[in-house]
């Protein structure tokens, strides 16, 4: 078992038994590499910040379920924060979808009241 695979395993370890502290020592040593992650799918910062804390979070609600002997942890939580940030994607189109789809119904309605009074 190298360095990382034993420190990865310790680390699960503690987060599986609700170790707060290695949940800190997870983020400091996993965040900047998630952050650079984020970035290349978030339009925002606000949306990187929010695609990194869900990725720490799953983190922590699944922490028990990681097997350290199949799973190296800087792979696990790349692939989650990659599915946030696909996930965070998808909302913000949806939103600008909504919020383009309400605009038009709104500009039709006012469009509609201001042909119906010139009539």
């Amino acid at each position: 078992m190298d360095d990382d695979t034993g420190a990865d395993a310790a680390l699960l370890r503690r987060l599986a038994n609700g170790d707060r502290a290695a949940l800190a020592d997870a983020f400091d040593r996993f965040a900047p590499t998630l952050v650079r992650s984020a970035w290349a799918v978030a339009a925002s910062r606000q949306d990187v910040e929010e695609i990194v804390q869900d990725t720490f979070l799953t983190l922590w609600q699944q922490a028990a379920t990681i097997d350290p002997a199949t799973s190296a942890l800087l792979p696990w939580l790349l692939v989650v924060c990659r599915d946030r940030a696909r996930d965070q994607a998808r909302r913000t189109e949806r939103s600008a979808d909504g919020r383009t789809q309400r605009g038009d119904r709104s500009r039709a309605r006012r469009t509609k009241a201001v042909t119906h009074d010139e009539h």
